[in-house]
């Protein structure tokens, strides 16, 4: 009796939680459509490309007294500072890191990373779709809408984005059976 008294109350709560859901109508969201918003919300950035000032910090540096440092130089060696970020899924990113990332894989020798180059510099100019959603599903043609949202997951991916590298697997699976999922 003990036995099936605590197999009953370790089973109550998964029973009362579907149950809550259900009358609440709460849909919950398969792993496929998560993936699918994700690459949405990228490519909302990519295309807006909407930038603010970002805060720069300078070093405090004392010319006071002269003393020699090996591993610190005021000659200028690291360039102009980036100072206009994009509001991304995975943070802040600069926005010129993100543009010569695209730039440098449009460039490419490697034929893959060329042509999602090539796909990123047409959605960052304004071609292609509005939207990769449609209906809940990718939008059609199906397995074109996947293989842009490998190439915005991947790119989001290389700037450490964790639920990009989640999601890709499941848009590269969408995308070899043509987006069906």
């Amino acid at each position: 009796m003990t036995l099936t008294l605590e197999a009953h109350l370790m089973t109550q709560p998964k029973q009362r939680r579907r149950y809550v859901a259900k009358s609440r109508g709460i849909k919950l969201a398969s792993q496929g459509q998560l993936a699918r918003e994700h690459a949405e919300a990228w490519l909302k950035i990519i295309r807006n490309w909407e930038t603010r000032a970002a805060t720069v910090r300078l070093p405090k540096m004392n010319y006071a007294a002269f003393r020699p440092d090996p591993d610190f130089s005021t000659l200028g060696e690291a360039g102009v500072a980036d100072s206009r970020v994009l509001n991304t899924p995975a943070g802040e990113i600069y926005e010129g890191r993100l543009a010569d990332k695209i730039s440098e894989w449009e460039r490419s020798p490697v034929p893959e990373q060329r042509q999602v180059g090539q796909v990123l510099h047409k959605l960052r100019h304004g071609s292609g779709p509005a939207s990769l959603l449609r209906d809940g599903g990718w939008a059609s043609p199906r397995q074109r809408s996947a293989a842009i949202g490998v190439a915005l997951l991947t790119l989001a991916a290389t700037f450490g984005d964790e639920a990009a590298t989640h999601y890709l697997p499941l848009c590269r699976s969408a995308m070899r059976s043509g987006g069906l999922d």
